[in-house]
């Protein structure tokens, strides 16, 4: 859509996936003259280091949900963490970097969801500890949504996950913090520029 994107990603094979894919994106005739993608290959925990002199409009990301799902066996990888103390430790630094390169006046919208503690099975509370990192780094909580995911393997696993009396999760938290002041938002984004198209609604009356 012609907007810039800079993003950091620890493993080199990932960055190099994401270039292969935008090769294949970029052959749309609408995005041939559009300016692509930049992935910096690196530790997030040194952004400042790896982006020293730009600032931005937007932070949108899903991060990593601690030791859910483990990307690689490098140690600076915050889902490689074996306590889940030292995550927050880390993640909240990174993150304070990446607000301090964010505008005034600006949004940050941060894809998140439960996590269990692999060996009681008790959810961490690591949405409730995304927003308090967030209003802690002085960001407003302004807006939440709910990202449904494909229910298609609920079923399978239903059974087997409620002998232990556990719901299964099919969403994921979309949270919205905003960086300024909320009387400048109606005058910076006003409502007469805002689309919206193609919304379906479900419901009653």
């Amino acid at each position: 859509l012609g907007y810039l994107y800079t993003g950091i990603e620890l493993r080199e094979e990932q960055v190099e996936s994401n270039r292969q894919q935008w090769e294949e994106i970029s052959k749309i005739p609408q995005l041939q003259n559009i300016k692509p993608p930049q992935w910096i290959t690196g530790d997030s925990n040194d952004l400042n280091k790896l982006i020293q002199n730009e600032k931005y409009d937007m932070i949108f990301t899903c991060p990593p949900y601690f030791d859910l799902e483990v990307y690689s066996n490098n140690e600076k990888d915050i889902s490689n963490f074996k306590s889940y103390k030292e995550f927050l430790k880390v993640y909240k630094n990174i993150f304070a970097q990446a607000v301090e390169k964010l505008n005034n006046n600006r949004f940050a919208v941060i894809v998140v969801g439960e996590i269990r503690d692999k060996k009681t099975g008790i959810y961490r509370n690591f949405v409730a500890d995304n927003i308090r990192i967030f209003t802690d780094l002085g960001l407003k909580y302004y807006n939440e949504a709910i990202l449904i995911n494909q229910v298609s393997s609920l079923a399978v696993r239903a059974s087997r996950i409620f002998r232990k009396r556990k719901l299964g999760r099919v969403h994921q938290n979309v949270l919205v913090f905003y960086k300024g002041e909320l009387e400048a938002i109606k005058e910076i984004f006003p409502p007469e520029e805002i689309e919206v198209s193609d919304i379906e609604y479900f419901g009653g009356d």
